[in-house]
């Protein structure tokens, strides 16, 4: 299996473009580009062959057609370059990760993001037979996995360092709530 080093470049990739958006910048943002050129810019720098960044409506777990479409289609193209290898899906609730100075955030919202990641691992399973791995970005990596750094506890520190906004922050960058990540690797 390959490392998940590609996955969190590519998470830290779907957050950059907040941040330089953020800062301005005299040529054009990443956030003014297109989603596909985003991708094979993440794909080339993280050494991900595909992702797709999926929205959920609040309070839902459900997906429409169009988002459902996307995570098809994502697959569709990786099986036409090679096998898949690994699928990691990330999932937040309808609140930002949670911040250094706010832990946690409720029960409700914590099965929110268990119930969202559930959905994508199911559709994905439904589509291809590759091994799923699923991250809640509903919790902060508990003190054990930050100790034994982790895939889950690194690719949080990661997302964070590069910007992701949190509820203890003001929200400077894009919100990523109600939003899910699809990462997929090829052999």
């Amino acid at each position: 299996m390959k490392s998940l080093k590609p996955v969190f470049a590519a998470a830290i990739l779907v957050i950059l473009p907040s941040i330089w958006a953020a800062r301005g910048s005299p040529s054009q943002s990443f956030a003014e580009q297109s989603s596909d050129e985003m991708a094979r810019r993440g794909a080339d720098v993280a050494n991900a062959d595909y992702f797709a960044e999926i929205e959920f409506d609040r309070g839902s777990k459900a997906l429409g057609a169009v988002e459902r479409e996307k995570i098809k289609k994502i697959l569709d193209d990786s099986r036409k370059s090679g096998t898949i290898s690994m699928v990691s899906v990330l999932s937040w609730a309808d609140e930002e990760f949670p911040s250094d100075k706010r832990k946690n955030l409720s029960d409700d919202q914590k099965a929110l993001a268990d119930q969202r990641n559930t959905v994508l691992k199911e559709i994905v399973n439904a589509l291809q037979s590759a091994p799923v791995t699923t991250y809640s970005m509903a919790e902060q990596s508990d003190g054990l996995q930050m100790f034994l750094h982790t895939d889950d506890a690194r690719l949080k520190r990661s997302l964070v360092a590069a910007g992701l906004p949190t509820n203890g922050d003001k929200l400077r960058f894009p919100s990523k709530a109600s939003h899910g990540l699809v990462f997929i690797h090829a052999k």
